[in-house]
């Protein structure tokens, strides 16, 4: 963990991969945040885990540090971005990542990707009702989406998000909510469970779902 945080500063330098400078400030914002789902990974029997809109690598690469024995695939859209974390893995000697430069909701169309992956995660991604679309085409019948959100107006993104979840084949499960130290807020972790297989035109190409969440 102590490489990763210093791996990821000095490619920060190259390229914004976070807006956090601070060796401290990733410690507590990036890897803290990150691991608070260890008790959820740990209650599950999950083996695949696929982290949508990584950025930097969070919290896809602090997971894989102290879960080696798990598979890791994080996925941005941005190429550059995925070139600078298939560093930072290298530089660690993680083996059990790998990374993929992509649009989620494209990616699920892949024989390779749709439905392959016990867990998906997504953190700082965006609002609930586009998000559960763009995950749901990875996890598979019977895996979980865990979504790092904010408490603060949790419970009317989650009503706001309940058609697109249902068309998605997404059950609520439940909410694990957990806080950063040092006074830095509130956080939860939105847990969907998939019930059935997605519809063969879900979901949706970029261009016909911006702006518009499944209703």
């Amino acid at each position: 963990l102590a490489r990763f945080v210093e791996l990821l500063l000095t490619e920060n330098e190259r390229m914004n991969l976070t807006a956090i400078r601070s060796p401290e400030g990733v410690w507590t914002r990036h890897i803290v945040d990150s691991l608070a789902v260890l008790p959820l990974i740990d209650a599950n029997a999950a083996q695949t885990i696929a982290d949508v809109g990584s950025g930097g690598g969070v919290p896809g690469l602090p997971l894989a540090c102290v879960r080696p024995q798990l598979q890791f695939t994080l996925i941005d859209s941005t190429a550059k971005k995925m070139a600078a974390v298939t560093r930072i893995a290298e530089g660690i000697g993680l083996q059990n990542v790998r990374c993929v430069a992509g649009r989620a909701e494209e990616l699920a169309h892949q024989p390779r990707f749709r439905e392959k992956f016990d867990v998906v995660l997504a953190r700082a991604v965006g609002p609930l009702p586009p998000l559960v679309e763009w995950v749901a085409g990875l996890v598979r019948i019977e895996g979980q989406c865990w979504l790092f959100k904010s408490l603060n107006g949790l419970d009317e993104e989650i009503a706001a998000a309940q058609a697109a979840a249902r068309q998605c084949r997404l059950d609520l499960d439940d909410v694990f909510e957990y806080s950063l130290p040092e006074e830095l807020g509130d956080r939860a972790v939105v847990i969907y469970s998939k019930v059935d297989a997605l519809p063969r035109d879900l979901p949706r190409p970029p261009w016909k779902a911006k702006g518009k969440p499944l209703d």
